[in-house]
């Protein structure tokens, strides 16, 4: 299989729309975040972190069937 430098998105277009959509709304974002890539047994994943350091961790993750 060859992966295209836009890979997940099937175009450029696609791409470009997408990280401007969630741009606006990291921008949306009521407390101060940073984002990273870590490491994980499926390859690099980004996150964005928030939140008092010694607060308990809350993971939230996209639902399958969100809409853009």
């Amino acid at each position: 299989m060859e992966i295209s430098e836009y890979h997940p998105f099937k175009s450029r277009d696609t791409k470009e729309k997408y990280l401007n959509y969630y741009d606006a709304k990291a921008n949306e974002w009521l407390i101060p975040s940073e984002t990273r890539m870590v490491d994980t047994s499926y390859g690099q994943t980004f996150v964005r972190i928030s939140g008092p350091e010694d607060g308990k961790p809350l993971v939230l993750l996209p639902g399958a069937t969100a809409i853009l």
